[in-house]
């Protein structure tokens, strides 16, 4: 994730908290009138289209964050964990959908919706309350207790990533770089993971991922380097760490040796000889 892809992410996430401060100030009314009035709600269309997004950009924004911010992936890894904004955050958009497609059948259900409404104003019935409780369709008041905690954390980061990214951009532009040798040498690596029988699942999906990120990299018009260079290092590591796939691992290296014009040899150690001063980032 690079810093740009960051400040889309908190400012989306700041519409969702305009959006939610709205249904708060009108819960009330909507827990008689029902969840599909939220859709009259402004700034509905942009919040559900946050929403059944946020799950993958957040967990994007982690392994981004993980070895390019640690101290930042750690806290809001915490506020993460068991948070509704991670797990409820599409369920929700698609409650309300439901809810919504009801009253379409028949042009007398709003109005049958609106005197009900009346009805249950009038004798103090609820007949949606707790659709906002910490176990409810939304839980309203957790998700904008953990947005309020994330966002300030998130901004944070994208100054981070920023200041990196002008960095790396300044210090580390390879010339003379075919991008289809190291693009070779990822597809072969990619190929020998995939036939590794004494891989696991996670660590085959964790490898393939720093691979494909490099790979899409490489195609950009202005191709971050250093997140090539990241990627590749990351892969390497996990390889020589588990010690299987020497034909992925042979590869990965000789992408990194041809990029960076560094010879290293054998199986790699926590950080390969030769590229110690360059931090061991993939933003993603």
């Amino acid at each position: 994730m690079d810093w740009h892809e960051l400040r889309e992410l908190v400012e989306d996430l700041a519409s969702v908290r305009v959006f939610f401060i709205e249904i708060a100030k009108k819960q009330a009314h909507l827990e008689i009138v029902g969840l599909e009035r939220i859709r009259r709600i402004e700034g509905f269309e942009k919040a559900s289209e946050v929403l059944r997004s946020i799950e993958t950009r957040l967990a994007e924004f982690q392994r981004s964050a993980r070895f390019a911010a640690p101290e930042i992936h750690e806290k809001v890894t915490k506020i993460l964990d068991g948070s509704p904004l991670i797990d409820r955050a599409s369920e929700i958009s698609l409650a309300i959908e439901i809810a919504d497609s009801r009253t379409l059948p028949s042009k007398f259900l709003p109005v049958l919706s609106h005197i009900a409404g009346d009805y249950a104003k009038l004798f103090g019935i609820a007949a949606f309350k707790g659709a906002f409780d910490s176990d409810g369709v939304i839980p309203l008041r957790q998700m904008l207790i953990d947005l309020d905690r994330i966002q300030p954390l998130l901004k944070s980061a994208e100054d981070h990533f920023w200041r990196r990214g002008y960095e790396e951009d300044e210090t580390f532009k390879p010339s003379g770089v075919d991008p289809e040798v190291i693009r070779m040498h990822i597809q072969e690596a990619i190929a020998a993971i995939s036939k590794e029988t004494r891989l696991g699942g996670r660590e085959r999906e964790n490898l393939e991922e720093y691979l494909l990120v490099a790979q899409a990299e490489l195609v950009k018009s202005d191709p971050s380097w250093k997140k090539i260079v990241g990627a590749l290092v990351i892969a390497s590591t996990i390889l020589g760490g588990l010690a299987v796939a020497p034909e992925a691992i042979e590869n990965v290296n000789s992408a990194i040796k041809y990029l960076l014009g560094t010879a290293f040899e054998g199986m790699p150690s926590p950080m390969p000889n030769g590229i110690a001063s360059l931090p061991p980032t993939a933003e993603t």
